[in-house]
């Protein structure tokens, strides 16, 4: 078995998507956000004024809020809970 077959038979996606920051923050609906998930947050490339994404929040089987660490960043990034 190699490391990602065991990462993902371990894990497995359980939802993802994109979205784009205003101002530096967005709430994603997501009812599959559990109190032990992982949120994965990637930039899509191109993107200006990019900061550092981080996951601000999450309200389980609701939501999750994503954030930058620059209010200017309007960037669009891809997310994926585990």
């Amino acid at each position: 078995m190699t490391v990602s077959d065991a990462t993902y038979q371990s894990w497995g996606v359980k939802a993802s998507g994109a979205a784009q920051l205003s101002g530096g923050l967005v709430t994603v609906p997501c009812p599959a956000v559990k109190a032990n998930s992982v949120i994965l947050l990637t930039p899509i490339a191109g993107s200006v004024n990019l900061g550092t994404l981080v996951v601000v929040s999450y309200t389980v089987g609701v939501s999750f809020q994503a954030g930058s660490t620059n209010v200017l960043d309007n960037s669009g990034f891809y997310w994926a809970v585990l």
